[in-house]
């Protein structure tokens, strides 16, 4: 695979990290002895996670969507897939799904810090829906690296991975080109 492709893999492993620390929190909590706050011991632990997906996440997503996906999108409509049902428009969507939930997870990771509530069954759904989100992306994440970018190494002639390469850079640094 090109520099773009093994960019985008090697944030995949990054993310995936994230994701197993992630599992171990959630698990610790979920398995934390009640009434006391299980958020105290691992606040900056899932703060840490929370911070990695606002930046190195946000990032990631943006190189797929502003670099790879519009590339694509051109090839796959020229083989006749209609809009909103080629591959790059499902990842697109997954993408969309995931940050809705780590946004309303983000939200109530706040509001049960500040509650300090004695209700195990506000953590352990809070730890059910992290564990979900953690599936989530594994799932996405062996889609794209299995299923997505191979296809765009079959596609995608050297020049348009060096486009694909140009526009990550320029989404790196908050420049979007238009195609």
């Amino acid at each position: 695979m090109n520099e773009a492709m093994n960019n985008l893999i090697q944030c995949h492993d990054r993310i995936l990290a994230q994701m197993e620390q992630l599992k171990q929190i959630v698990e610790e909590i979920a398995s934390s002895c009640f009434p006391l706050n299980p958020f105290q011991a691992n606040r900056e632990r899932l703060e840490e996670f929370f911070r990695f997906m606002a930046t190195r996440g946000v990032l990631h997503t943006r190189q797929e969507e502003e670099a790879l996906f519009p590339i694509l999108l051109r090839r796959f409509l020229e083989a006749g897939i209609r809009p909103g049902e080629t591959p790059a428009d499902v990842m697109e969507s997954e993408h969309r799904e995931a940050e809705e939930i780590l946004q309303l997870q983000k939200k109530r990771f706040a509001e049960l810090l500040e509650l300090k509530s004695d209700r195990p069954e506000d953590y352990l759904s809070f730890c059910a829906l992290m564990l979900e989100l953690v599936n989530r992306y594994r799932r996405h994440i062996w889609k794209e690296n299995n299923v997505l970018f191979p296809m765009a190494d079959t596609l995608l002639s050297e020049e348009e991975f060096e486009e694909v390469w140009n526009r990550m850079q320029a989404a790196a640094i908050g420049v979007q080109i238009k195609i």
